[in-house]
C-alpha cells in the first residue's frame, strides 16, 4: 500500500476516530489539592518507625559522642605520661640523666614506668632499625 493510495473509510469509523481523538484532560490545582488531601488523610494514623525518629537518632549520636570522648580522653592521659619520660633535663638529648631527673621531680609516676623507661633508654640488644 502506497501513502499516495486514496483510502477511504468508512464514515462510522472516521466519526468514531474523531471521537475519541481529544485532548488528554490536565489535572487542575483543585483535583491535586484534593489528592493531597485523601493521601494525607491516609497516611496520617500511622506511626513513623523508631529508626525514622528524632529521639533515637539524638541518643544514637550521643552515645557515639561519649565513647569518642571516653576513648580520646585515655590516649591523652596516656600520651602526656610517656611525653614526660623524654628529655626532662632540657639536655637536647634522652639518656639515663632523664631518667634520674624524672625520679627526683616525683610528677606520680610510678617505679615500674622509671624502671620501663630506664630499660628502654640503655637496652643492651640491637634495635631491629639497625639491623
Amino acid at each position: 500500500m502506497h501513502p499516495d493510495d486514496d483510502i477511504t473509510l468508512p464514515q462510522a469509523l472516521v466519526d468514531e476516530l474523531r471521537a475519541s481523538d481529544r485532548q488528554t484532560p490536565v489535572l487542575t490545582a483543585r483535583a491535586d489539592r484534593t489528592i493531597e488531601a485523601l493521601a494525607n488523610a491516609q497516611f496520617a494514623g500511622r506511626r513513623r518507625p523508631l529508626w525514622q525518629s528524632r529521639p533515637a537518632w539524638a541518643a544514637a549520636a550521643a552515645s557515639v559522642l561519649v565513647a569518642f570522648l571516653v576513648v580520646q580522653s585515655q590516649f591523652t592521659a596516656h600520651d602526656s605520661a610517656v611525653d614526660a619520660m623524654y628529655d626532662v633535663d632540657g639536655s637536647g638529648q634522652t639518656d639515663i640523666v632523664d631518667v634520674l631527673a624524672l625520679a627526683r621531680r616525683g610528677d606520680g609516676i610510678s617505679q615500674a614506668e622509671l624502671d620501663a623507661f630506664a630499660y628502654r633508654l640503655v637496652s643492651l640488644s640491637v634495635a631491629e632499625d639497625e639491623t
